[in-house]
């Protein structure tokens, strides 16, 4: 094994050491909270957040709100985050998204989690096409509940084919993969990610 292949292999061993802790991390929160989730949700946010650069501003829904947790945030005190670089939850999931390309617009990348009926709303739209004309550095991860009912999914449409039709980088994978969200999340900037998770948001 030459030096550069032992470089590599400890950086691999140290990712996924990193991947292992946040996803137990994130399960013990989980497990203590309320709120609904699909299956894979620990998978998406932590590789989403390991996948991000520590200069990324992160702007979480309710069901994300653990995100902190994975940059080293003390899961009693979640509402103090920002020296995290982690926004507290937003309750409109589509204004969430004009506020991520707000601040992109200030220099600094930004992530931003929707949900499946985000992509509903007049705003969304607002934010993906913004987000284009201006090359704004932000990362839109939109879970896609696999489960979700009829009605809601006649609601909001397909995130990539609305992204990529207003000339957005996109990317569909697994979110119950936290590797392929961390590589999806590591593209290039501004994009769009959606995460197929089983269950009902």
């Amino acid at each position: 094994m030459t030096g550069m292949d032992t470089l590599l292999a400890s950086a691999d061993a140290d990712a996924n050491a990193r991947l292992t802790s946040a996803l137990d991390q994130l399960r013990a929160f989980h497990a203590t909270e309320a709120l609904p989730h699909g299956a894979g949700l620990e998978a998406l946010i932590a590789g989403a957040v390991l996948g991000s650069t520590r200069k990324t501003w992160i702007l979480p829904g309710r069901r994300e709100r653990g995100v902190a947790i994975v940059r080293g945030a003390d899961r009693e005190r979640l509402e103090a985050t920002r020296p995290y670089r982690v926004l507290p939850p937003g309750e409109e999931p589509a204004q969430r998204a004009l506020q991520a390309v707000g601040m992109a617009l200030a220099g600094d990348p930004v992530l931003v989690f929707l949900g499946t009926g985000s992509m509903a709303y007049g705003a969304a739209l607002e934010a993906l096409s913004l987000a284009v004309l201006q090359k704004a550095p932000v990362c839109f991860v939109v879970s896609w509940y696999t489960d979700e009912g009829p009605f809601a999914r006649q609601l909001a449409a397909d995130p990539v084919v609305l992204a990529a039709a207003l000339g957005l980088d996109t990317v569909r994978v697994d979110g119950t993969d936290a590797t392929a969200v961390m590589a999806a999340v590591a593209g290039p900037l501004p994009r769009l990610v959606q995460a197929d998770l089983r269950g009902k948001s």
